[in-house]
């Protein structure tokens, strides 16, 4: 699917909840490890019958993906499951089979060089007649976004996918171009890769080349200005092309601007492989965050606290700062500060209270008015005078699971 006016490919799950399935649908687990590519997310919808499922959605560009398993007859007959792709009651294009294919991600159908109206809610549509000898998987939807940010804002729960040749991708020497499968690769040591990013996580997407070196090397990235971490870079065993597969990827972050420096130490072993970038609730356009300012991309999600810094996942992010709903930081001295100095003038006021008490009883028994100090009538700590609790510290909010588009059905 070729770049349009400077956006950037959405992932949506099949789990997503602006999908809306009927018919005889089930989740299936199995990664399908035996076929090229992977499953995304570990999982996808599966149907051996009458099926559906349709989205409403505003984009330019869709492609549908799942995994395909087709079989050939002993009288060469292709057994392949039978499926409809519509936006907005128009068919949308897909492949001519002519011999049996199984593999992950394959596209299922695309509306390709047709650029829909961006300015229009579109409907998808998908009917499928399948069979226990040919099902049909649905594993994600592609989705290129307009460039109006007001429709970005209905989108949550998506990847952001980032070229090897994006705008915010900053190569040193040493690094090569490949046209099939498209990616950026080194054999170089010391050569590098840096980019700015805008999202709540980082995962890198590596293939195995043709004729690479069947030796394993390494690589570091470290994120923020982090420890380096090491990332063990696979050498190819076996003539058969396993296709895309997770090199690393980041812990969870709050959604601002990071960086992310990517070093290959390895030396006539496995070479570092770019092939592409997926960034959880990215920045829809391809640009360089660095050009943003304070507000960067006009969002705002609630996020989960991470530890901003590299490290293995086991590693706890610092207790010196909380979150805030907005996926900004509140320092802790500043509530205890604030703490400290509501109960210091609540003594203040105990004091004053009693001080004057006495001072009335003794002006009374000095006229021959009351004899006695009547403590029942005291100054008490109530919530008359302040607040009955005080905030000393703010609850973590938890990653949003609200529908990308609050209007459509939804269904998960």
């Amino acid at each position: 699917m070729s770049n349009t006016d400077g956006t950037r490919l959405i992932y949506l799950d099949d789990t997503h909840p602006l999908m809306t399935y009927e018919g005889s649908w089930t989740i299936d687990s199995e990664l399908h490890d035996d076929l090229d590519h992977r499953v995304n997310n570990g999982s996808q919808h599966r149907t051996t019958g009458t099926a559906s499922m349709t989205f409403e959605f505003m984009g330019q560009q869709l492609v549908i993906v799942g995994t395909i398993r087709s079989r050939t007859t002993a009288s060469g007959e292709l057994v392949l499951p039978n499926y409809r792709c519509t936006v907005d009651g128009d068919e949308m294009w897909k492949p001519e089979h002519s011999v049996a294919i199984s593999v992950n991600r394959f596209e299922h159908c695309t509306t390709r060089d047709v650029i829909l109206p961006p300015d229009v809610r579109h409907t998808f549509r998908l009917e499928v007649e399948a069979t226990e000898e040919a099902p049909f998987w649905l594993d994600f939807v592609f989705l290129r976004p307009t460039r109006a940010p007001s429709t970005h804002l209905e989108f949550t729960n998506y990847w952001t996918q980032l070229r090897n040749d994006d705008a915010s991708l900053r190569y040193s020497s040493g690094w090569e171009e490949l046209a099939d499968p498209t990616s950026m690769f080194t054999n170089t040591p010391g050569s590098r890769v840096d980019l700015q990013f805008i999202g709540t996580k980082l995962t890198w997407i590596g293939r195995l080349l043709a004729n690479q070196s069947a030796t394993p090397s390494t690589a570091t990235y470290t994120l923020n200005g982090g420890d380096p971490v090491e990332v063990a870079l696979r050498g190819r065993v076996s003539e058969r092309d396993p296709g895309e597969y997770v090199l690393f990827e980041t812990l969870t972050l709050p959604r601002t601007r990071h960086n992310l420096s990517v070093v290959y130490s390895g030396d006539a072993g496995a070479p570092l492989v770019m092939h592409f970038l997926l960034v959880p609730d990215g920045d829809m356009f391809e640009r360089d965050p660095g050009s943003l300012g304070s507000e960067l991309d006009g969002r705002v999600f609630e996020t989960t606290p991470s530890t901003t810094t590299s490290g293995p996942p086991s590693s706890s992010g610092s207790t010196s700062r909380l979150e805030n709903s907005a996926g900004q930081t509140a320092p802790v001295g500043a509530i205890v500060g604030g703490v400290v100095g509501g109960v210091a003038f609540l003594l203040l006021l105990v004091l004053a209270g009693v001080f004057f008490y006495k001072r009335r009883g003794k002006r009374r028994n000095e006229k021959g008015g009351v004899n006695e100090v009547r403590t029942e009538h005291s100054v008490t700590t109530g919530s008359s005078l302040l607040p009955s609790t005080y905030p000393i510290s703010q609850t973590s909010p938890s990653v949003s699971s609200r529908p990308l588009i609050d209007s459509a059905p939804a269904n998960s």
